[in-house]
């Protein structure tokens, strides 16, 4: 077909039946309208909305654009379940009724007031494959009118070509749930991005969300605009299903990405992530499990670094209480390691704000925990924590209340290293190696032993040196400079334990151990 772009305007159901083919630049698909006279000024202003309420594109063939070039399909329910290819370029699903259109800036789809529409859904089951290009999904929902806004359970790809970092953006708007299933990928030679907004965030059982790279991680934003943006538009609620995976490893030589969940009300955590550092160098990456309110933590993170520092794992409710066995009511949000001072409460009664001994012991060889509270951390058993070289436990209470020891704290750092090395151990023993014996038993009155610092004979340099007796005994200097003794030795051992005993109270407790050692400060 053409290679310039197609505009299709339906007031229906514009769309391409299964086994369909479109190779075009760029191509709009859309049931609005613009007006003539906007359209001849190149002002991309969709303005006149479908009569139909469940007005819809979809497709179901292949959509493939040239390089550099967009494909938007906006209506007031997209449905993708073909396959759709832009290298380099970008692609838009929008569920909405009128919107305006952005060729050469980075707005691409955007809404105005007033723009929301009734019943607002974006699915997508296909393929999508934008590597180098974005990949956007966004619907503008009227509030409590429906309670998915975007589905996604399909393939989407955005990954890195040259210097062209993929990026996979999911917006929900104020209003709407973004349900994430199916595999996210922007990874490449260095990682790209996946945010997704909403007042409600899903990810599912199955889902996959991998921006690794192989010279470093991407970002993983859900519930936030991510970390540059001090996580700009909280979710209300985020919500991470046992075996979802998210990845933002270096997979070479670099350090790991970041993975953050974000929200007001509610964070729910209870699958795996893991921002790991480069197998032949680099850190691990940084995650944070965080809410202004409640935070629940099941899941699992890694953040090691094989040839480099371990990342950090942030978790940060109100007030904490670190509790023996198992089961606390933060566990789901301390599972990446990490509880902030922002987090919400959990529990209630004497299981309020409870993090287990257990989770931490599971987490202290893999991540740097960090638990923050605003107020008052109670540490409320015995704790003994494995950690490995590199990795720490910070206990940190961020406005008042201090930290509290109940019970002894144990803390075990495992290394010691003692190396012992020298190029000459000199013989003092009886015999013609011994240096003092010589001197004192066969030097003479009648030779000065600085006359002997040339102790080659001439002529026979390394071969022959120069002494008194010549028979037995050795030139001192001939000892001291050739006669060498060699000592090396390497020994890695031992098991260093820090007690702290009740009533301790500070702001910030730090139990790490790096190069073998361990300190509290």
């Amino acid at each position: 077909m053409s290679k310039r772009m197609i505009a299709r305007a339906s007031r229906s159901r514009p769309g391409f039946g299964a086994g369909s083919r479109i190779d075009v630049g760029s191509l709009v698909a859309t049931t609005a309208n613009i007006r003539d006279e906007d359209f001849l000024a190149g002002r991309y202003v969709f303005s006149q909305a479908s009569a139909i309420r469940d007005a819809a594109v979809i497709n179901e063939g292949t959509i493939s654009l040239r390089d550099n070039g967009l494909a938007a399909l906006v209506a007031p329910h997209v449905r993708n379940s073909g396959v759709i290819e832009a290298r380099l370029g970008r692609v838009a699903l929008g569920g909405a009724g009128r919107f305006t259109l952005d060729f050469h800036g980075d707005g691409l789809l955007s809404f105005a007031a007033g723009d929301e529409t009734a019943g607002a859904l974006v699915e997508h089951t296909g393929r999508i494959q934008a590597d180098g290009g974005t990949v956007l999904m966004t619907a503008q929902a009227v509030k409590g009118v429906v309670d998915q806004v975007i589905n996604t359970q399909g393939i989407v790809s955005a990954t890195t070509v040259g210097e062209h970092q993929g990026r996979i953006v999911l917006s929900g708007g104020d209003a709407g749930t973004v349900a994430i299933g199916g595999q996210l990928a922007a990874g490449g030679e260095h990682g790209g991005s996946v945010v997704a907004t909403g007042r409600h965030i899903t990810v599912g059982t199955d889902a996959s969300i991998d921006v690794s790279g192989r010279s470093g991680g991407g970002e993983i934003a859900l519930g936030s605009l991510g970390v540059a943006s001090g996580f700009a538009g909280k979710s209300a609620t985020v919500e991470v299903a046992a075996g979802a995976r998210l990845a933002a490893d270096a997979t070479v030589r670099g350090d790991g990405g970041q993975v953050t969940m974000w929200s007001t009300d509610r964070t729910v955590f209870a699958g795996s992530l893991q921002a790991r550092g480069g197998a032949q160098g680099g850190d691990g990456g940084f995650a944070e499990v965080s809410s202004l309110k409640a935070i629940g933590l099941q899941g699992q993170a890694d953040l090691r670094a094989e040839h480099g520092r371990t990342g950090t794992l942030l978790i940060d409710p109100t007030d904490l209480r670190i509790v023996a066995g198992s089961g606390g009511s933060q566990d789901g949000a301390a599972g990446d390691g990490t509880v902030s001072a922002g987090d919400a409460n959990q529990g209630s009664g004497n299981a309020l704000n409870t993090v287990s001994a257990s989770l931490l012991g599971s987490l202290a060889g893999n991540s740097n925990i960090v638990l923050q509270a605003t107020g008052q951390i109670t540490v409320d058993t015995s704790l003994n924590l494995q950690t490995t070289a590199g990795h720490g436990f910070t206990l940190q209470s961020t406005q008042t209340g201090g930290i509290r020891f109940s019970d002894r704290v144990k803390l075990e750092g495992n290394l010691n290293y003692n190396r012992q090395f020298t190029d000459n151990i000199p013989d003092v023993t009886y015999g013609p190696n011994s240096m003092i014996y010589n001197i004192i038993i066969w030097g003479g009155a009648d030779w000065d032993v600085n006359q002997l610092r040339d102790y080659w004979q001439p002529g026979k340099e390394g071969v022959q040196q120069i002494y008194a007796e010549y028979q037995r005994y050795n030139n001192p200097w001939f000892l001291a400079y050739e006669w060498l003794r060699g000592h090396y030795k390497t020994d890695i051992y031992g098991q260093t334990t820090s007690i702290a005993e009740s009533a301790v109270d500070q702001n910030t407790l730090w139990v790490g151990t790096d190069d073998g050692l361990l300190w509290i400060t």
